[in-house]
């Protein structure tokens, strides 16, 4: 009886996981990538630790294509444990300073120098916000002074914005709930789109001379600025 009671509790915990797999998904992906595939108890031989359970479902969870890179992160934003949050802080974080921390912002943990690339961010209920692509070698200091290698939109006294310092301003009819960053390496294009209505809201060409990241900031706090997957 002891036995069978322990099976039962076991797999009870291996179900679990499994709807959390296939939570995590519904709320954290914009646009359907597939299910979760269904794991049925019978099916299953469990082992005698759920270590070895949980090993076998984080295959199972989709993670986002981008993560934050919290040593590049301005002591005034908060990166979460999984790295694919941030929010301002009106309080200064006591973050070791290092060579690659931003005075402002906050980078992606992965670089590229090809290909194709697609993430989104939900910047949701935020006023204040900056989205874009940074080369790396940027003074990290000094990020607004810099006249080139940053391509972005941002949003400042409710007005959409190209560029850090520039003063285009951006046709939005409807508020943007989340970002859409498309980055063709090899073409030197970046493009902003609003994937909700389909419609682009900026775009860059340009030639890039060296690896690029993504680069975050949030002004707003009680704001979180959330990484999902984007739709290539």
């Amino acid at each position: 009886m002891e036995n069978c009671l322990n099976e039962r509790n076991a797999c009870m915990d291996f179900i679990s996981l499994t709807n959390y797999g296939t939570n995590y998904q519904r709320l954290s992906v914009v646009e359907p990538v597939g299910l979760v595939p269904k794991v049925h108890c019978e099916d299953i031989t469990l082992p005698g630790s759920l270590f070895t359970v949980w090993a076998q479902m984080k295959d199972l969870i989709q993670k986002p294509p981008v993560t934050l890179d919290p040593l590049t992160a301005s002591n005034q934003l908060v990166v979460s444990m999984d790295h694919t949050t941030i929010e301002y802080s009106e309080w200064k974080q006591e973050y070791p300073d290092n060579p690659k921390r931003f005075h402002v912002g906050v980078l992606g943990s992965q670089g590229y120098t090809s290909g194709l690339h697609c993430w989104d961010i939900e910047v949701g209920d935020s006023d204040k916000w900056i989205v874009g692509v940074v080369e790396e070698n940027v003074d990290r200091k000094r990020l607004f002074n810099m006249e080139r290698g940053f391509w972005s939109i941002r949003l400042s006294d409710d007005v959409y914005r190209a560029g850090i310092r520039g003063q285009t301003e951006l046709a939005v009819n409807d508020i943007p709930w989340i970002i859409r960053v498309w980055l063709d390496y090899d073409k030197g294009r970046v493009k902003f789109c609003d994937p909700h209505k389909n419609c682009t809201l900026f775009s860059y060409t340009s030639k890039f001379k060296e690896k690029v990241f993504p680069y975050f900031c949030s002004g707003t706090p009680l704001c979180p600025m959330i990484l999902f997957p984007g739709k290539k």
